[in-house]
C-alpha cells in the first residue's frame, strides 16, 4: 500500500534515520541530529514540517518545509526553507518526488507563504518553480593579505572565546544579528545557538580588551565563517589579523549581502579577491510584497529612481499574473509594462543576470536602477 501523508511525532525516529540513510548513501557519512540541531537536536520535533511516502507503512521519501519569518526593512515575510529533500534509492523512478514536491508547494500556498527557498541544483528544481536568484559577495583572504597589508595594524585587543549553548554572550549576539536590516525569527537564544551551529559550525564570542565586539560562526576547518557581526565594523582589520594568527588557516572566505555595505566596504580593502555570485533558489508566490521589501532594502544604500512598473507573468503562453511596482510614483498608469515568465522574472529582478541578459519580447529587464535587488540568505538559515 503507499501513502500519502504528513509525518507524524510517532515517525520522528525513523524519519531522521531515513534522511539520514539516503544522504549518506549519495554522499559522505551524515548525522543531522548533529548537522542541522535547528531542526533534528534533542527536544526538537519538526516531523510535522515533512510530507512523506509510505510504502507498507515504511517511509520512502521525504520532503521537509520549515516556516520561518524573515524581516526585511519594514516588512515580515513568511518563507518556507525547504529541505531534507530524499527518496529511497531502490525506490527512485516512481514519481513520489514530483508528487511530494507539488504538495509541498500547493499546501505552501494556501498556509499564506510568501516564498519558499532552498539550496539545489538548478536543473532540478527549476521544474517546480525554482530559480537561483539570490545575489551574494564572496571574499577570499589570504596569510599574504594580512602579512602585507595588516602589518601596522594592532590584533592584541582581540580574542576569540568558543562558546555553548549556556554562554552569557548569546543575548548580546542575538540582539546584535537583529540590529541588522533583513534577519529572521530564531525565536530564543538556544535556537539562536543552534542555528548558527548548522553544518558543523563552531560559534565565537569575539572579544575585544574583553568586553563583547561581535561573534563569528565558523566551519570546522576555521577556513569559512557562515555568519560574522560586529558591534564596529572598523574592527575588521584586527579581527581578522588575530584569527589568521591564533588559527592559521590557509585561506579563508566570507560572504554577505550585497545590501551589507559597510562589510563590502572594509572587506574590499584587505581581501585578495571577490566574487559576484548566485545563491539559494527561490520560488516567489507573493510576488509583489516580496519585491517591494526588497526595494525598500535597495533604497536604503542606493537611492532608487521614481518609477512604476508592471509586469505580466506567463505560464505556457498565458496571462498567470500581474504584479505592478511602484516606487515613488502616484500609483496610476505603469509607466513601463513588460510580459515575462515567472522564473526569468525571478532571475532578472534578483539576479545579476539583467545586466547582460534579454529575455525573448521582453527584451531587457533593466529598469531605472532598480534591478538586480539584493536578495540574500545567510547560510545557516537555510537547509
Amino acid at each position: 500500500m503507499i501513502e500519502y501523508t504528513k509525518a507524524k511525532t510517532e515517525d520522528s525516529e525513523e524519519l531522521i534515520d531515513f534522511i539520514n540513510m539516503v544522504f549518506s548513501h549519495n554522499e559522505r557519512p551524515h548525522d543531522f541530529k548533529r548537522l542541522l540541531p535547528k531542526l533534528y537536536g534533542e527536544g526538537r520535533d519538526t516531523s510535522d514540517c515533512h510530507y512523506i511516502v509510505k510504502e507498507n507503512g515504511k517511509i520512502k521519501a521525504a520532503v521537509g518545509v520549515f516556516p520561518t519569518n524573515i524581516h526585511v526593512g519594514n516588512t515580515v515575510l513568511k518563507v518556507g526553507q525547504l529541505g531534507s529533500v530524499s527518496v529511497h534509492p531502490y525506490a527512485r523512478g516512481k514519481g513520489y518526488m514530483k508528487k511530494l514536491m507539488a504538495e509541498a508547494i500547493r499546501d505552501s500556498r494556501e498556509k499564506g507563504f510568501d516564498a519558499l527557498v532552498l539550496g539545489g541544483l538548478k536543473n532540478r528544481y527549476q521544474y517546480f518553480g525554482f530559480m537561483p536568484t539570490e545575489t551574494k559577495v564572496r571574499y577570499t583572504f589570504l596569510p599574504q593579505n594580512v602579512e602585507h597589508l595588516l602589518k601596522n595594524t594592532d590584533s592584541r585587543c582581540i580574542a576569540f572565546q568558543k562558546i555553548s549553548a549556556d554562554s552569557k554572550y548569546l543575548g548580546e549576539m542575538k540582539a546584535l544579528y537583529e540590529s541588522c536590516p533583513v534577519y529572521a525569527d530564531r525565536q530564543d537564544t538556544q535556537y539562536f545557538y543552534d542555528v548558527l551551529c548548522s553544518w558543523e559550525g563552531n560559534v565565537y564570542a569575539v572579544l575585544k580588551e574583553g568586553s563583547f565586539a561581535g561573534y563569528l560562526s565558523v566551519l570546522q576547518d576555521n577556513r569559512y565563517f557562515t555568519e560574522y557581526k560586529l558591534k564596529d565594523a572598523d574592527d575588521f582589520p584586527s579581527v581578522l589579523k588575530a584569527w589568521f594568527l591564533e588559527k592559521q588557516p590557509a585561506d579563508l572566505r566570507l560572504i554577505c549581502g550585497v545590501y551589507e555595505r559597510e562589510k563590502c566596504e572594509i572587506m574590499g580593502k584587505y581581501c585578495e579577491s571577490f566574487q559576484i555570485t548566485t545563491g539559494h533558489s527561490w520560488n516567489i508566490f507573493h510576488t509583489e510584497k516580496f519585491v517591494q521589501a526588497w526595494l525598500e532594502v535597495k533604497n536604503s544604500y542606493e537611492s532608487l529612481e521614481p518609477g512604476s512598473l508592471a509586469v505580466k507573468i506567463k505560464k505556457d503562453g498565458c496571462m498567470e499574473e500581474i504584479c505592478k511596482f511602484h516606487w515613488n510614483e502616484k500609483k496610476a498608469d505603469s509607466e513601463k509594462v513588460v510580459e515575462i515568465s515567472r522564473l526569468e522574472m525571478m532571475e532578472a529582478m534578483f539576479s545579476e543576470a539583467v545586466n547582460f541578459r534579454s529575455y525573448g519580447d521582453c527584451g531587457t529587464m533593466k529598469y531605472k536602477n532598480w534591478f538586480p535587488l539584493p536578495l540574500f540568505l545567510s547560510d545557516p538559515d537555510a537547509c
